[in-house]
């Protein structure tokens, strides 16, 4: 995956994801550009859908919508500021929160994502309408 994919000027100069199947889907809303980066690895039970709204070169990390074999459940991390108080090009921070706590209830703790539906996931729940053309396995 390339560091333009998802660049994050302070975290690494990008958001990386290795050995890991990927996508980003690019889109526009009231003149600002969104992207949305969807990478999982079937072997790790790991699946990520980060929001970023792109500024010039770099971008605010908005969610993450993930799930991951090792922790219990899907969960989000959304950012809790103004948007425009969240930093650019950072992953982390103070203003990141995990919606459900750690040790609180998931509604479902099944890894269900194949390439087929990685990019289906995201879509439902940033609410995203695919074009046909979109709607294609992930890299």
């Amino acid at each position: 995956m390339p560091k333009s994919a998802f660049p994050l000027s302070r975290s690494g100069k990008s958001l990386m994801f290795r050995n890991y199947e990927w996508r980003v889907v690019k889109f526009t809303v009231s003149d600002t550009n969104y992207r949305v980066l969807v990478a999982f690895n079937d072997a790790k039970e790991q699946y990520y859908a980060v929001l970023g709204q792109e500024i010039g070169t770099d971008s605010r990390l908005l969610a993450s919508y993930e799930f991951h074999g090792t922790h219990p459940g899907w969960h989000v991390h959304g950012m809790c500021e103004e948007v425009e108080d969240i930093p650019l090009g950072r992953f982390t921070g103070s203003w990141k929160r995990r919606v459900p706590p750690g040790r609180g209830y998931h509604r479902t703790n099944v890894f269900n994502v194949t390439k087929t539906n990685a990019l289906n996931i995201a879509a439902e729940f940033y609410w995203l309408d695919l074009q046909e053309s979109d709607q294609k396995r992930l890299l």
